[in-house]
């Protein structure tokens, strides 16, 4: 493709073309399947060299995006990024073979703000949100499982929770305790996940707490939700404090699996 139509590209992408024109290059787009490459290429590479879209990472928690945002505008990922931008631009306008040059000098680019950033948030903290997903199975929940006529609520509750429909799954499991009056504490460990999932981590806490008062034998393994939920809520100091009680006794629920998870939270 000649210079002239990476032009088109960048002012399409940067909102700089009349409707008609966009309405034009649009419809050349969907007849040809390399320009639709390479304004996906062009767009990426404007993505990740984009400073808000560095603000916009997936999976952050507050903390994170705060520490983040420190770093950019720090003097060091000023200068870097003045220097990749630099580079690009002057690949941008040399006369030999300038779209290429510019398009590799501008993933490198993306490529290595994005190491970069990764390589500052793993050597700041342990991971949260990996450590959850990597503790976290639901074959750590307890069964739940009962018979006769008025437990639908409870099965749909379940069905609902193992199809991610939380909401759902929420209104079913209160329901059931409203309808039947069950005091079984092992059902607010759903209830206490499900609240996690919706982001209400004090909420969750308090279910765990339920399951714990209790005189079940299971209880034990609220101490281990609730280090969990503390984790998943980047809450690493909170999570620590009960993984240090569940390692006080052998016998508590997922007891090696506390000691594992502590030392990488150390």
């Amino acid at each position: 493709m000649d210079e002239e139509i990476y032009h088109k590209i960048e002012a399409y992408l940067g909102g700089d073309m009349e409707p008609e024109q966009r309405e034009q290059f649009e419809d050349r787009m969907t007849k040809d399947i390399e320009l639709q490459k390479e304004v996906r290429l062009f767009n990426e590479i404007n993505h990740h060299l984009n400073t808000k879209t560095w603000l916009n990472i997936e999976n952050q928690n507050n903390k994170s995006k705060e520490q983040l945002e420190d770093y950019i505008k720090s003097e060091e990922a000023i200068v870097l990024k003045n220097t990749l931008q630099r580079a690009s631009e002057r690949f941008k306008n040399s006369n030999s073979n300038a779209s290429k040059k510019r398009y590799f000098i501008g993933a490198i680019a993306a490529i290595f703000i994005i190491g970069l950033i990764s390589t500052i948030f793993w050597n700041q903290s342990p991971n949260a949100n990996l450590l959850y997903d990597e503790y976290y199975t639901e074959e750590d929940l307890p069964s739940v499982v009962k018979r006769g006529s008025k437990e639908e609520q409870l099965t749909q509750g379940i069905i609902a929770f193992k199809s991610n429909d939380y909401e759902k799954s929420l209104f079913s499991f209160e329901n059931y305790l409203k309808e039947t009056q069950d005091n079984d504490p092992l059902i607010y460990a759903y209830i206490g996940f499900l609240h996690l999932e919706m982001g209400e981590t004090n909420k969750a806490i308090l279910s765990f707490d339920i399951l714990l008062g209790s005189d079940s034998i299971d209880r034990s393994k609220a101490l281990w939700y609730k280090s969990l939920a503390y984790l998943k809520a980047n809450r690493l100091k909170e999570s620590k404090e009960v993984l240090e009680i569940i390692m006080n006794d052998s016998l508590n629920f997922n007891y090696k699996k506390a000691v594992q998870l502590y030392k990488e939270l150390d």
